[in-house]
């Protein structure tokens, strides 16, 4: 049986080890930490779960997601896509369910967390 495929954009180095590390038994975790190498990935790759950070010093995971979602040879059209963010204030979860993130996960996170933020989007 094949183990769930994960696209990790992050470009925090100790964000990517930790996930890394947090996923390396059940996952096979793919990591970009640019948006232009996300994109790329989305071409290339069919994924079972998007795990995007929001903020990133050279674009955003919003703009990612779109680009899985719209772009014609995009192969991640309907993956699942969850928000991976520091910025927890205001309204920032309703928001960016609305621009299309099927979750939210918080930083700092628990591995807990993270792991059932994925298992509650894989398929049955």
């Amino acid at each position: 049986m094949s183990h769930p495929s994960i696209l990790l954009l992050d470009d925090d180095d100790f964000i990517v080890r930790l996930v890394s590390h947090q996923l390396s038994t059940g996952y096979a975790l793919s990591t970009c930490q640019t948006c232009s190498a996300a994109r790329r990935s989305l071409q290339e790759t069919p994924f079972d779960v998007l795990l995007l950070d929001v903020q990133l010093p050279n674009g955003s995971g919003c703009d990612v997601l779109h680009s899985a979602r719209t772009h014609p040879e995009s192969l991640n059209t309907e993956t699942p896509a969850i928000a991976f963010t520091a910025h927890v204030l205001g309204d920032i979860r309703e928001r960016l369910l609305d621009e299309g993130f099927d979750a939210y996960l918080a930083k700092p996170f628990h591995a807990a967390q993270l792991v059932g933020t994925i298992e509650s989007l894989l398929p049955a």
